[in-house]
């Protein structure tokens, strides 16, 4: 696991589990969101970014798992 500080009032951090791809961004809100199909290059795309922000936007713009709802 690899936890990835982002300097947002929006977003606490995101989390990396390189195991299973599974990337998800904590809000401070108490949100979170889950995404897919990230890889060690991404990870380090973002860790190694100016700004962490836009990176993590592009990066998660088409990978968001579907929210699941309890019943």
């Amino acid at each position: 696991m690899t936890i990835i500080p982002i300097i947002s009032r929006q977003i606490a951090f995101a989390k990396f589990e390189s195991q299973t791809g599974e990337f998800s961004v904590y809000y401070h809100t108490g949100k979170v969101e889950n995404y897919t199909g990230f890889n060690l290059e991404d990870i380090q795309a973002l860790w190694d970014s100016a700004n962490r922000y836009d990176t993590l936007m592009r990066l998660t713009e088409s990978r968001r798992l579907p929210q699941t709802t309890p019943t």
